[in-house]
């Protein structure tokens, strides 16, 4: 009579335990999303900010105006631009893993003059990455309010495309502007479906 088989269960059970803490192990080294450090949107924006992007700025209004925007001035108190920044209008357009914030400076006929990150909860290589890229920034200048033409192309950071794309949906999003992908722009083609279905003719 042959001895009861006990070594292959214990082994199965073994490797399966195994299997559930390399799982757990790899959960836990996913970045988790960074805290939002940028100040409240009722809070007033610092001016050594602004004054970076838009030098002529000598003092910001103590309130924001009916449209959420703080009202900027010369020295002489003339209205040079506005301040806005895009969340919480934005809050729902997530990058890589989370809300990324930009701030906008518009001139007195509300046309974008600077852009730049002010805040994301996504992966710090990746916002840096978005951050030191001023040709991404300067593709903002000059649109209206309302967005800019459906025909003009907007580009995302190489190696961190969801980052600065959620960027630019949020920008277009506070400005009043629509566009139903950034990250793809373009409709499925029937010809790009043909591998796999060989009779699709409309999509």
């Amino acid at each position: 009579m042959n001895p009861p088989r006990t070594k292959r269960p214990v082994l199965a059970l073994v490797v399966h335990w195994i299997r559930v803490a390399i799982v757990a192990a790899l959960l836990l080294l996913i970045p988790f999303p960074v805290p939002r450090r940028a100040p409240e949107p009722s809070q007033r924006p610092d001016i050594a900010l602004i004054q970076h992007l838009l030098p002529t700025v000598e003092s910001i209004d103590r309130t924001q105006n009916a449209t959420g925007l703080w009202p900027l001035f010369d020295e002489t108190s003339k209205p040079v631009g506005t301040y806005g920044r895009t969340l919480p209008a934005a809050k729902q357009i997530v990058g890589y893993r989370g809300p990324t914030e930009a701030s906008i400076i518009f001139d007195p006929e509300m046309n974008i003059i600077a852009v730049r990150l002010l805040d994301s909860a996504d992966t710090a290589e990746y916002v840096d990455a978005v951050a030191n890229d001023d040709a991404f920034f300067a593709q903002f200048v000059g649109w209206p309010w309302g967005g800019p033409d459906r025909s003009v192309k907007i580009d995302g950071v190489s190696g961190a495309t969801l980052t600065s794309l959620a960027l630019a949906k949020g920008v277009l999003k506070y400005v009043g502007g629509n566009r139903p992908s950034l990250l793809f722009p373009s409709a499925i083609t029937p010809d790009e479906l043909r591998d796999w279905f060989a009779e699709a003719d409309t999509v």
